[in-house]
């Protein structure tokens, strides 16, 4: 018999023992798929259920009265978790998230007439974390809360959503933000509190009063919601808000912002470059620079050194955000000069948040 037909009866066997379940051959299995952000975010909230529970086992079943810094100790590396889409070392938050990658940590405060120097205790808490789209998971332990308690809690954060959507609807009317709840109207002459629903201030659950929110943060009213319009960047008119509503023991359980403090802190940067490009321009004749750090003014300034924010830095590098040319990752602010017969007559800046999508964007054209 060939050696050929020796090869051919050998391979047969080999099929004929693979089909009868007895492979000759290690079963090898397929490698684990590497896990999204947002299953690193979800992972993490157990991560911070199990460290809360781990701390009350340790206490006499009290849950800490605050995020921080008793409850740090028990996170892995006795340390403030990373935010999986931003890389910042801050997590969990003392408040409900707001933003991607987000976890935060509300307490159920009760109040205890027994402890004389903090008459409130954690009774149970809500652990919850946000991924691009949204609240990814909600892991809570409300077994020793009152229902009462619990109730109050959801109908003040139900009532912070329902006050930044009459923000945002004000924002949508006017471009900008109200400077206060009852001051501001849009060109319908709305006031903030006129674009609640029924045109009224909504129900504080703990003081049953329809008096929220009020103007100013910082309030410490249970069941209260804080709000204040600003002009967040110079000169850009009404373009930011905060609003803060408080729990049991008076402390914060939710903040609403414009936007998320990289967003912001970038945004921020592409104000400043933009009032440095003005002034290099007063100082030049009215010509712009070509390129961010050569090109001088007559009294030897560059277009960074006439940027006054020294510490403006990309938020995910920690590098500076400025580049020649538009922008094109996160984080960055870029300067693109646009020229008209050899002179720089213009410019656009623009600015990229944590998508790259873009956040800011001026432009002084021919």
């Amino acid at each position: 018999m060939t050696l050929r037909w020796l090869l051919i009866i050998l391979f047969a066997t080999l099929v004929i023992s693979s089909c009868d379940g007895d492979s000759l051959f290690p079963t090898i299995d397929p490698p684990t798929p590497a896990l999204t952000i947002d299953e690193l975010v979800v992972a993490d909230c157990y991560v911070v259920r199990d460290a809360l529970e781990a701390y009350a086992a340790d206490n006499g079943g009290k849950y800490p009265g605050y995020t921080y810094p008793s409850f740090t100790p028990y996170l892995p590396g006795h340390t403030a978790l990373a935010n999986r889409y931003t890389g910042r070392s801050s997590l969990p938050l003392s408040i409900q998230p707001q933003w991607p990658g987000e976890i935060g940590v509300i307490l159920f405060v009760e109040e205890d007439p027994s402890n004389v120097d903090y008459p409130f205790r954690a009774t149970g808490y809500r652990v919850t974390g946000r991924g691009r789209y949204g609240e990814l998971v909600r892991l809570e332990n409300v077994s020793g809360v009152s229902q009462d308690i619990v109730d109050r809690y959801d109908r003040t954060l139900a009532n912070v959503d329902t006050v930044v959507a009459a923000v945002n609807s004000f924002f949508e009317a006017t471009g900008q933000y109200s400077s206060d709840v009852n001051g501001d109207t849009t060109p319908a002459g709305e006031t903030l509190q006129e674009l609640l629903p029924g045109g009224s201030l909504l129900v504080n659950p703990f003081s049953v009063c329809e008096c929220e929110p009020q103007d100013g943060l910082a309030l410490g009213i249970a069941g209260g919601i804080g709000y204040l319009g600003a002009d967040g960047i110079p000169g850009g008119g009404v373009d930011a808000f905060t609003i803060e509503a408080y729990g049991t023991d008076l402390l914060t359980i939710a903040v609403r912002t414009r936007q998320s403090l990289e967003d912001e802190m970038t945004g921020t940067a592409s104000w400043y470059l933009k009032s440095a490009a003005e002034a290099f321009a007063a100082q030049n004749g009215g010509e712009y620079p070509r390129n961010l750090d050569t090109e001088e003014t007559p009294a030897g300034k560059t277009l960074l050194e006439l940027t006054t924010c020294a510490w403006c830095e990309n938020p995910y590098t920690g590098a500076s955000p400025y580049r020649d040319g538009l922008a094109t990752s996160r984080g960055e602010v870029g300067y693109l000069p646009v020229e008209e017969n050899g002179v720089v007559v213009g410019y656009i800046i623009n600015a990229l948040g944590l998508f790259n999508e873009e956040i800011e964007r001026f432009e002084v054209l021919p």
